[in-house]
């Protein structure tokens, strides 16, 4: 037994079932209710999206460097100088000070 459905239908069902999501705020500049966003709110976007992508590569750093210190490509010395400066970069771009009571 064979059943057509139209695009429509199967968004519909899709939706229905849940496989579909919807979006809980567009991206279209608006907020919900159809006001537009404030340049504030949208510069407060592009900022929280340009952290995330940072904190992401500095992620994928450390563990380039871990792995680098395992394969024994690094010396211990050098893994050490290479953590501290991306624990750095990481205190830095999310906006916090690190206590400089912890050694």
């Amino acid at each position: 037994m064979k059943i057509k459905l139209s695009h429509s239908q199967w968004e519909s069902a899709g939706k229905q079932a849940g496989w579909i999501r919807t979006a809980i705020i567009p991206d279209d500049g608006f907020a919900d209710g159809g006001e537009r966003y404030t340049d504030e709110e949208m510069d407060l976007m592009e900022k929280q999206d340009k952290t995330a992508n940072e904190v992401k590569l500095i992620k994928e750093q450390i563990a380039k460097t871990v792995d680098e210190f395992g394969s024994n490509l690094l010396s211990s010395e050098g893994f050490e100088l290479r953590m501290k400066e991306l624990i750095r970069k990481m205190f830095q771009t999310k906006g916090i000070q690190p206590n400089p009571n912890v050694a």
